[in-house]
């Protein structure tokens, strides 16, 4: 008896419980039917539940990238971004074709950055 009441209670205190712990987004059935065909593997709701809470932060990150750049001019998206709205091996959370649509935006975001970092302000010397 008292072990079944330690496990909860230790369940409880770590957060052992059995249900998955909420997305920091929401994610659309379009976004689900898209990772269902991602690039490297095939994501369920279940999987994307399982996932680690870094890994599930980057595919936020990855789809929330992929809807705003998608259609927009890669320069200017570059303006308004840094390389942290890029979560790493951000092609792991997009399908082949989403990943081509927003592959010159990323790279625009990357090289934007970069300069703006290299570049020092006006104001300082």
């Amino acid at each position: 008896m008292w072990g079944t009441k330690a496990f909860a209670l230790a369940a409880l205190c770590f957060g052992f419980g059995a249900e998955a712990l909420a997305l920091p987004c929401t994610l659309t059935e379009a976004d689900y039917g898209a990772l269902a065909n991602a690039t490297e593997q095939s994501y369920t709701k279940a999987d994307v539940e399982a996932l680690d809470p870094k890994d599930q932060e980057a595919l936020c990150k990855a789809r929330k990238f992929y809807r705003e750049a998608r259609g927009k001019d890669p320069r200017a998206f570059a303006r308004t971004h840094t390389r942290n709205d890029i979560p790493a091996r951000m092609s792991r959370f997009l399908t082949p074709q989403e990943y081509g649509e927003i592959r010159s935006a990323m790279n625009e975001v990357i090289v934007e950055d970069t300069v703006r970092k290299a570049t020092p302000s006006r104001g300082r010397k």
